[in-house]
Parts: structure tokens; C-alpha cells; sequence
């Protein structure tokens, strides 16, 4: 769909399944440990409201981050996500890195499969 050197938008055919991939530079001082903890703080609430399904750390090519699955949705043509966030050092950086997979609700199980295999072959280039 489109992509520069900080976001790539991917669609599949239909079912549609959605790949979006966003980097934010942040200051080579940003406090990664801290904000890497507080993004898995975040996702405990958000599980607790039953808005996830479940949460985890999950390191992508040697980075800490936390991957999270969004719980079915009601409106089954709503987008249900998987997703990942960290942060690389690159380039004299930090980058906050989010990979975001998607599909409707109602297809979302026949993409799962897919979308996680996606997921975890993912390779981050770092310094």
C-alpha cells in the first residue's frame, strides 16, 4: 500500500490481512528498560479489561519487546490485532519499533497462523 524509510503499510489479497510497520526516532538517551517495562505494565491492564487476550515479552532478532493479541471483536468486520512493540538502537538512535498484523474479527483465524509465522521471522536491523 505504501512505505518510506520509517512506515510500511502491506494488504493481502482478500480476506484482506494487514501488515503496518511504524519507527519513531527518540534521543540516543531515551530510557529503553524503563519504557520496554511500562509498555508490558500497559498491556496488563489492557488484559485485565479484557481488551487483549493475552500479552508476553517477546524478543524479534535479539530485541526486548512485548507482543500482544487483541481479544475477538463484536463487530466481527473490526480490524483484531497482533502486535510488538520495542525499541533498536540505529544509527546513533533509540527507535521506538511498533509491527502491527491485522485482519477483520471474522477472518482473523484464518490469517492466525500466517500472521504469527510473520511475526516471528521478522529480522530488525540494528546497530
Amino acid at each position: 500500500m505504501s512505505s518510506d524509510a520509517n512506515n510500511l503499510q502491506w494488504q493481502s489479497p482478500s480476506p484482506y490481512g494487514f501488515l503496518i510497520v511504524n519507527i519513531g526516532n527518540l534521543a540516543a538517551d531515551f530510557p529503553v528498560g524503563p519504557a520496554t517495562d511500562a509498555l508490558f505494565t500497559g498491556d496488563a491492564t489492557r488484559k485485565q479489561s479484557g481488551e487483549l487476550l493475552s500479552y508476553r515479552w517477546l524478543s524479534i532478532d535479539g530485541i526486548k519487546g512485548v507482543e500482544d493479541l487483541e481479544a475477538e471483536k463484536s463487530n466481527k468486520s473490526d480490524p483484531r490485532r497482533l502486535q510488538w512493540r520495542g525499541y533498536r538502537k540505529y544509527k546513533g538512535l533509540v527507535q521506538y519499533v511498533s509491527i502491527m498484523l491485522s485482519s477483520e474479527s471474522q477472518n482473523f483465524a484464518k490469517h492466525e497462523d500466517a500472521l504469527h509465522a510473520i511475526l516471528y521471522s521478522t529480522k530488525i536491523e540494528k546497530e
